[in-house]
């Protein structure tokens, strides 16, 4: 059983990346992505159409610092 401190805290970390989770979701809708999840887990999928999952990866590691995973690591494309 977790002590109340170790769960206020884990509700504090959960919190930040739902934050984090929604700022990225309305960045991404905003230049017209459609974007799912985000809302009880700081978890996006994210269609970028007409684009590779990897050349999409590349573009935002290199110019937002922003780690993701290719849509081709799920078997899609």
């Amino acid at each position: 059983m977790l002590e109340e401190e170790g769960l206020k805290k884990i509700n504090e970390i959960t919190a930040f990346y739902l934050e984090n989770a929604e700022i990225l979701k309305l960045a991404l809708e905003n230049v017209g992505c459609e974007v799912f999840g985000g809302v009880n887990a700081p978890y996006l999928w994210v269609r970028f159409k007409g684009q590779k999952s990897w050349a999409i990866f590349q573009r935002l590691l290199d110019q937002c610092h922003l780690v993701t995973i290719p849509g081709s690591g799920f078997g899609l494309e």
